[in-house]
């Protein structure tokens, strides 16, 4: 028998594929919280994935408005629009 701790308060039951949520109350927990006094423990939880949120607005950054802002620099593009580019990607990456 083996459990699976979340990135939450639930306990997953591996072998019924159950979720257990955190109610002293239940069965389920009891058991799980027997098992932990017997010395066992639950597998860990699946990393959170966290985008890297420098390196998707520094790509940004080279493929939408760094040609924008060359295109201005050339007469060929306003600076309101390289502005506009520059601002529309800290809003979709805003720094954390």
């Amino acid at each position: 028998m083996s459990y699976k701790l979340t990135n939450t308060t639930v306990v997953i039951h591996v072998p019924t594929n159950t979720w257990i949520p955190d109610e002293p109350t239940l069965p389920e927990r009891q058991a799980y919280e027997a098992w932990l006094a017997e010395g066992n423990t639950a597998l860990p939880a699946e990393p959170v994935y966290t985008p890297d949120i420098e390196a998707l607005r520094k790509a940004a950054y080279r493929e939408e408005s760094d040609p924008l802002f060359f295109k201005w620099q050339r007469g060929e593009a306003t600076e309101q629009e390289w502005l506009a580019s520059v601002n529309a990607i800290k809003a979709r990456y805003p720094e954390t």
